[in-house]
């Protein structure tokens, strides 16, 4: 079956460090810009969520490229699955960065901290959202790895 992920067909040369720098932090930001639109497309139903890959799929991806292309572009897709970890990272979802800052801002708010309760169970749910995603993301990679073994 087709590779779920192609590499970029361009070649881009930067031989200034600057320049290479400076084009580096560009691509980043759109790596960034395009996760978030990504999510926000998901979250309106625009997008389904059959394109996603979990843990499982983004191996899969990262062995196919490491033998089929260029290690540009496998270096180019370790800095994309790290933009879009990094804007994961951020979301107010308790138990990653951004719910501990949500916390935060909410205990400036108040002028006190959430009930260690509150902050508990908040903590608990935010695990659980990710370990449902993760363990479905798993399972449609499987399915997918399966239907393009037969």
């Amino acid at each position: 079956g087709d590779a779920p992920l192609r590499p970029r067909q361009v070649r881009i040369v930067k031989r200034n460090p600057v320049r290479a720098g400076i084009w580096g932090s560009r691509e980043s930001w759109n790596g960034i810009i395009r996760t978030d639109a990504m999510l926000r497309a998901l979250l309106k139903g625009t997008v389904s969520t059959e394109t996603l890959s979990g843990p499982l799929g983004i191996g899969i991806i990262g062995v196919t490229v490491s033998r089929e292309a260029t290690l540009v572009a496998f270096v180019y897709l370790m800095a994309f699955i790290s933009a879009t970890l990094a804007v994961i990272n951020f979301l107010p979802i308790p138990v990653v960065d951004g719910g501990h800052a949500t916390f935060l801002l909410i205990e400036k708010v108040r002028g006190r901290p959430l009930p260690v309760k509150i902050m508990n169970i908040g903590q608990f749910a935010g695990l659980a959202m990710i370990g449902v995603a993760l363990v479905l993301l798993t399972w449609q990679d499987l399915l997918r790895l399966l239907e393009n073994l037969w």
